[in-house]
């Protein structure tokens, strides 16, 4: 009904707005008529006006003087250009005198320098004079340096000769009375410490054959092979007892499978009665919401239509009554609905109750249902109690049984007492050698205590010989240094004589060797002043020679160029520090400013030919005419031009704009419409506007029904991604059930497990690393599902068995690698320093060598530092720093040594 309606609202509004569109087109070619009439009339009287402007006498003047201004541009040009040379000739003339005067100032610094060079010559011969009267001296002035040096011989040859001859009275002292006395002393103490030494020895040779006696590795290595028959019968005991639980257990969950069961079959039936309810209020909700819509749609949008387009006393279209009071408004609507829309949203409310319900029940019956069928499958599948049988009865087997049974467990017991029993009379024994084993350690050491003291007594000895012959050799190279001091000084002493020989110094030299130096420093000083004064005098006056040679070029380059300038006087003879430029500045110049003149006057006469061929040419302009001409500025005659292109682009456009609006008005005339007598703008404009409302209130018609349309597809939509959001979000319920299900409960414990596990792991693989370093027949691995840790031995095909089964070697190596894993993992706390006390006991040969080398590496690695507390032997050949507690029984003390 509502899509008929819709459509028969359209076709009335196509058909009103049809009829608007004829009289509008009517109403709109009778205004541009009168528009185009009015515009053809008013651009025909702009025409007429336009070119009544463009024919005075004014109009006609200004365009001649603007034609004669422009075909006269380039004479008048080449006029100006003729007196800008012709004053530059001018200019460059009274450059020319200025340049006189700097000629003449040359001329007169040119005579200066002549003057200062005979002035430096005259300074210069009589300096040399005075070195004449320095030629007898030349000899002895020119080996100052060697007379200084050997002086410094003879002044230290002496002073070296008097500290020597104090320095060997001490010497022999000391010989005779400190360094022979202790020679003597350490030939006694080296007798004394041999004869302890051989004491020392035999005492050792004694307690080595009562350790010897004791048998103390059978009595260790029975010990080691009980605890490691211990160890089996205990891990024997222990899986016994794990399987005893394993088997209770097992039995507990089958009873609370089933209980569960029972408990998910009554929520299904629960389910089932509920899903009936659940039915029953959604098609109760369903029906009052589209009650509810269609009746709120319909009273509101009808009502609404109606108010838009009636206001107090029109007249109602359902009664035809005058309107008196104002219509109701959207409140008083809402509240009469009131009432319809409180039940629908209580419908709703009892629906969503009842669904909520289910599907919280059908997510927990889901969540349990697969918990449960995963528990069953795992109680099915579940074979931990076999291989735990398995198990205790390879436990039984290496503790000699061949059967288990009921016996079994009493039998174990029986054999740990036993071990018990015979460990203590072992561990007695071994408390024995222990004794003896300490004893013949101190009769070790105080063998090597005595031989040291041997050693450190032969070491003395030879010290003491080696200081005495020392002390004579430095007696005798201090006596031979003495002799060739002298020897030196006498050498010093002829050659200063053969050099002064004929000299004023050659008789008293040797009085006061301090003055004489000083004397004949200040003379060859004053003699290489005068050597320097000589020479500057001569770089001076040549390079005056140089610099007067080249102004003189530069003055007769002048006076060739300008003959006339000889005749000038030379100007004020002053020093001019920078003659030679100025000098050829004036050269520069002068050459300039002739070219400048020559240039000027030859484009002067260029210029002034050209004006002449153009009056030849032109016989109605003359140099008045043109001069007249130049008086009027660029400015002004662009001014004239400008208003006269302006005048005639105003006559063409009013002439193109007439031709225009002509054709458009023949153009219009064949679109006329047909028209009747009656049909005036005002009429036609009235008849537009009444198909115009006509048109709207259709339409506003046919925009409610689309509406309407509209909102009930989109209801129909919206039920479907409410659907959908609901059907998400039961699975997100679902996923977060089964999740609690797995890791979630009162305590953390199922949680802890997880967590324990993976670091477990992690602890595994790391000592598996170590493992790998310390012997290639173990690989460790964790027991899926528990926290046992398991051994795979490659020396049997690969077999796991606990890592408690192993013997005390390899389970030291055992123990090893997990402390280093450990120790690595940690992240909150740094291990820097490792303590391994003891354990090496058990491991001799590659394996002992391999558990070292493993240690050492941590230090270049991670840099951590590793520390090993062990009473063995063999580990001090292997330990580059070794810590040494030696007992001492008499004193009842311990001494501690840094063995490196």
């Amino acid at each position: 009904l509502k899509l008929k309606e819709k459509e028969s609202k359209r076709i009335e509004a196509e058909s009103a707005r049809s009829a608007r569109d004829e009289c509008g087109k009517k109403r709109d070619w009778l205004n541009q008529d009168t528009k185009l009439k009015a515009t053809i009339e008013s651009d025909s009287k702009t025409v007429s006006e336009k070119e009544a402007v463009t024919r005075t006498d004014e109009y006609l003047a200004e365009e001649n003087l603007a034609v004669s201004f422009r075909a006269t541009e380039a004479v008048r040009g080449n006029m100006k250009n003729q007196k800008r040379e012709e004053e530059a000739a001018l200019e460059a003339r009274t450059r020319l005198s200025g340049l006189s005067e700097k000629y003449r100032s040359v001329k007169g610094g040119l005579a200066f320098l002549s003057d200062e060079e005979k002035r430096l010559a005259e300074d210069k011969a009589s300096v040399e004079a005075e070195l004449e009267k320095d030629a007898p001296l030349l000899p002895v002035l020119e080996k100052e340096q060697t007379i200084a040096g050997h002086i410094g011989v003879i002044e230290s040859g002496r002073e070296y000769i008097r500290e020597s001859e104090d320095g060997l009275s001490h010497l022999r002292g000391d010989l005779t009375g400190v360094w022979l006395p202790a020679l003597e002393k350490a030939k006694s103490l080296e007798s004394g410490a041999g004869k302890e030494r051989m004491l020392a020895e035999d005492a050792q040779r004694k307690a080595e054959e009562a350790l010897a006696e004791s048998n103390a590795a059978a009595v260790r290595k029975e010990i080691g092979d009980l605890k490691e028959k211990s160890v089996n019968v205990k891990l024997a005991q222990d899986r016994f007892s794990l399987l005893e639980k394993l088997i209770a257990r097992r039995k507990t969950e089958a009873q609370d499978i089933a209980e569960k069961e029972k408990r998910l079959e009554g929520k299904i039936a629960e389910r089932d009665s509920l899903a009936k309810a659940v039915d029953a209020s959604r098609i109760k909700s369903e029906l009052a919401d589209e009650v509810y819509r269609k009746l709120s749609m319909t009273v509101e949008d009808t009502v609404k239509a109606i108010r838009n387009n009636l206001q107090v006393g029109d007249i109602c279209p359902v009664c035809m009554r005058e309107i008196e009071s104002a219509l109701p408004t959207d409140l008083d609507l809402r509240k009469r609905l009131a009432p319809m829309e409180s039940a629908c949203e209580e419908a709703r409310i009892i629906y969503h109750n009842d669904k909520e319900c289910y599907d919280r029940l059908v997510a927990e019956i889901g969540a349990e249902s697969e918990q449960l069928r995963k528990r069953k499958s795992a109680f099915e599948n579940d074979r931990e109690v076999d291989r735990m049988t398995e198990s205790v009865n390879m436990a039984a087997e290496k503790c000699g049984l061949t059967t288990v049974d009921d016996d079994t467990k009493l039998v174990l017991e029986t054999m740990s007492q036993e071990i018990s029993l015979r460990l203590s009379e072992l561990v007695e024994k071994e408390k024995v050698c222990a004794s003896l084993e300490k004893e013949a350690a101190d009769a070790r050491e105080s063998s090597t205590a005595a031989r040291d003291a041997v050693d450190k007594a032969v070491a003395a000895r030879v010290k003491a010989e080696s200081d005495v012959q020392t002390k004579k050799s430095e007696v005798e190279r201090v006596e031979a240094l003495v002799s060739d001091r002298n020897k030196a000084v006498l050498v010093a002493e002829q050659a200063i004589r053969d050099i002064l020989a004929g000299s004023p110094w050659s008789e008293n030299w040797s009085e006061d060797t301090r003055i004489f130096i000083k004397d004949l420093a200040e003379t060859v000083r004053a003699h290489r002043k005068r050597v320097d004064l000589s020479e500057s005098l001569g770089k001076k006056i040549d390079e005056l020679r140089t610099r007067i040679g080249f102004v003189q070029g530069t003055v007769e380059a002048i006076e060739e160029m300008m003959p006339s300038w000889k005749e000038l006087t030379r100007g004020e003879t002053v020093n001019i520090p920078e003659l030679s430029k100025e000098a050829e500045s004036v050269k520069s110049a002068l050459i300039l400013e002739r070219h400048k003149l020559a240039l000027a006057e030859e484009n002067a006469k260029t210029e002034s030919a050209k004006v002449e061929a153009f009056l030849e040419e032109h016989s109605e302009y003359d140099r008045a005419a043109l001069k007249a001409l130049s008086e009027y500025s660029e400015t002004a005659i662009a001014e004239m031009e400008r208003r006269h292109r302006k005048a005639a682009d105003e006559l063409a456009a009013a002439k193109v704009a007439l031709a225009t609006d002509q054709r458009n008005e023949s153009e219009h005339q064949l679109n006329k419409p047909s028209l009747t007598d009656e049909d005036t703008i005002e009429r036609l404009d009235a008849l537009y506007k009444m198909n115009d409302k006509a048109m709207s209130d259709a339409a506003s018609e046919v925009a409610l029904l689309t509406e309407t349309l509209r909102q009930d597809e989109e209801n129909r939509g919206k039920v479907g991604r409410l659907k959908e959001i609901a059907d998400n979000l039961r699975n997100e319920f679902l996923m977060w059930t089964r999740l609690n299900d797995l890791i979630g409960d009162s305590n953390g414990k199922n949680f802890r497990k997880i967590a324990q596990s993976y670091v477990l792991d992690s602890l595994v693989k790391a000592a598996n690393r170590y493992m790998n370093d310390l012997t290639d027949r173990y690989v460790l691995k964790v027991v899926p599902g528990t926290f046992v840790i398991e051994v795979e031995d490659a020396y049997q095909g690969y077999v796991s068995r606990p890592a408690s089964t192993i013997s005390g070697g390899e389970s030291f190596l055992v123990s090893l690698s997990l402390a280093l894993a450990l120790s690595d993992i940690g992240d909150g706390l740094a291990v820097g320093t490792l303590f391994i006390d003891e354990g090496f006991g058990t491991l001799s040969g590659e394996p002992l060598q391999n558990a070292v080398n493993t240690l050492k590496t941590l230090r270049t690695k991670s840099g951590r530092q590793v520390g090993i507390i062990s009473h063995i032997e063999e580990l001090q050949e292997k330990i580059p720093v070794r810590i040494e507690v030696n007992q001492n029984e008499r004193t009842a003390t311990s001494t501690v040594t840094v063995v490196s």
